[in-house]
């Protein structure tokens, strides 16, 4: 996104569109593949869900311009994905750091166990749902937003990262959603948008909000007698 492509950009775009390109090298970004040779991106964010479009060349690209490219094939389902798991792995000999939108298998590359992350958000989704319904907040800011995502980081421990992972393992989600939850109430009653009948601290927060998370846990069914 330029400046100087010879359109009026949204306001949204305006903060993140390039100023430094001139209108003649703006109109000769045509393509996927012109636009990677004179950018040289080092991080790739698939949104556009019209499938594989992140072909080797382009990544070959990716690879000359960092160590460790950064490739999120974001768009679900898996055939809409710009680029399979296993060839963002396998292009870049297991140096992608690889987030998609539907779930992909590990893969061995070079002896190196490769596990993509899903980055999806039923991570923080759930938690702020909990933490908004029990904080009751006069509206969502921006800054609970981010402390939804701070706390998504902070939960990642060592040996996930070691994995190379980038979320926490999809078999704690509902570790992950209680401490989210705890987080976007925290920063609510720091904003005072709400909050204010419920404990300050973590530890009763936790124990708090671990009370009002739904059991999927049903007695046994009961069957009556014919008469």
């Amino acid at each position: 996104v330029t400046t100087t492509r010879g359109d009026k950009l949204a306001p949204h775009k305006v903060a993140l569109a390039r100023t430094d390109i001139d209108a003649e090298v703006s109109k000769s970004l045509n393509s996927l593949e012109a636009t990677f040779e004179y950018v040289k991106p080092t991080a790739f964010l698939g949104l556009g869900g019209v499938g594989p479009v992140l072909t080797k060349p382009l990544v070959e690209i990716m690879l000359k311009a960092a160590d460790r490219p950064i490739i999120f094939p974001l768009s679900n389902p898996t055939s809409k994905a710009e680029i399979t798991a296993e060839n963002a792995y396998v292009w870049t000999n297991g140096a992608a750091i690889v987030a998609s939108g539907s779930p992909f298998p590990s893969i061995e590359v070079n002896g190196k166990l490769c596990t993509p992350s899903q980055g999806n958000n039923m991570y923080v989704f759930p938690g702020m749902g909990l933490g908004a319904s029990l904080a009751q907040p006069t509206y969502i800011s921006d800054e609970v937003i981010v402390a939804a995502s701070a706390c998504l980081q902070k939960l990642l421990t060592e040996e996930d990262r070691q994995k190379g992972l980038l979320y926490p393992p999809i078999s704690t989600i509902r570790e992950v959603s209680k401490h989210i939850a705890v987080a976007i109430i925290q920063q609510c009653q720091k904003e005072g948008l709400g909050a204010a009948n419920l404990p300050t601290s973590s530890e009763e927060l936790l124990a708090h909000v671990q009370k009002q998370m739904w059991q999927p846990v049903y007695a046994p069914p009961k069957f009556m007698n014919k008469i």
